[in-house]
């Protein structure tokens, strides 16, 4: 009788409360990044740039191995046509042969991969989040993935990596990293130069600032956010992390179904397109003057300010060769 691999073993499920919600406010923040990206009518990364339909928390209890959220987008010319983002989320992790993060990274990328229920090549993709990299790693492996998706054949990608005039210092070494980790994950049997390939062609890493109120991801969230609601720009912000904690606790489905309703009415229109329509109240168009269509543009081009900041007052009068009032 052979002995199975434990290496090469999918874990057993959890409870959805013992893996969910237990304060990983970075896995949370994550999420309610794409609850705000579906609600804004928003396109998640490295897929087509179509509709979010459904985000499935705590993916092991539907089978997954990649378990933190799995991201269903909708093709709208074709409603049958869905790609799949199977997203892990690690704050702290370091492309090492020894990084034990990394391995269970790699384990359950490598399982669901090879789950044709679960995963379809050529259109689904596995994606890791990460906090921010060293600056080795984040050249590095950036350029392995880059070059991967660039490159015709497996010896192309082989060949270049070893070229120091090409390739980022210590490129070849981490290749190797990710080479070892998925023989692991293979039980220990060697993984093809094509094996190899073609699972890096599928794999991306992206380090975020998520968690940072100061961040760049923050502001741009924040400024989805303001385009439908001025006001509570963060309030709004936070009620989307409550609500994936909540389905983080019951491994949930988040849809715009699922969700409150007074919370998806928020985000039923982008506060410009409400503005305009007030001038085709009653089936009628009214004629706009040429300042009040510069006032319109501009609007659109500042997107938010305070009425009551009078730094905001001052220079929205300044752009618009008028007074505020």
């Amino acid at each position: 009788m052979i002995a199975e691999n434990p290496s090469n073993r999918r874990k057993q499920k959890s409870s959805p409360r013992a893996t969910g919600g237990a304060g990983n406010t970075f896995e949370c923040h994550l999420q309610a990044m794409f609850v705000v990206l579906m609600l804004s009518n928003g396109f998640a990364p490295c897929l087509p740039a179509w509709s979010i339909k459904e985000i499935k928390l705590q993916g092991k209890a539907a089978d997954y191995d990649t378990d933190d959220m799995i991201v269903f987008v909708e093709n709208r010319d074709n409603p049958s046509d869905r790609r799949r983002l199977l997203g892990q989320a690690k704050r702290f992790i370091s492309f090492t042969d020894g990084d034990k993060e990394l391995a269970e990274v790699m384990q359950a990328a490598w399982n669901d991969y090879n789950s044709s229920g679960l995963f379809e090549k050529n259109k689904d993709v596995i994606v890791l989040f990460t906090g921010l990299l060293s600056a080795i790693d984040t050249k590095a492996i950036e350029w392995i993935l880059s070059k991967a998706r660039s490159s015709a054949t497996a010896s192309e990608l082989f060949r270049e990596v070893s070229l120091p005039r090409i390739a980022p210092p210590q490129t070849e070494k981490k290749l190797e990293v990710l080479r070892i980790h998925l023989k692991k994950a293979k039980g220990g049997e060697e993984i093809s130069d094509e094996e190899f390939y073609l699972f890096l062609r599928h794999f991306h890493v992206i380090p975020s600032d998520i968690e940072s109120k100061s961040g760049l991801i923050k502001a741009l969230l924040h400024s989805l956010i303001g385009r439908y609601q001025w006001k509570e720009v963060e309030g709004l912000y936070g009620r989307a992390v409550i609500q994936v904690q909540e389905f983080n606790r019951n491994a949930g489905t988040v849809t715009r179904e699922t969700l409150p309703d007074d919370f998806v009415a928020l985000f039923d229109a982008p506060k410009e397109i409400i503005r305009v329509q007030e001038y085709h109240r009653d089936g009628k168009q009214a004629v706009l003057t040429e300042i009040e269509k510069r006032f319109i543009a501009l609007a659109n081009l500042l997107g938010a300010w305070d009425d009551g900041n009078e730094s905001d007052q001052a220079t929205i009068a300044s752009l618009l060769g008028n007074d505020y009032a």
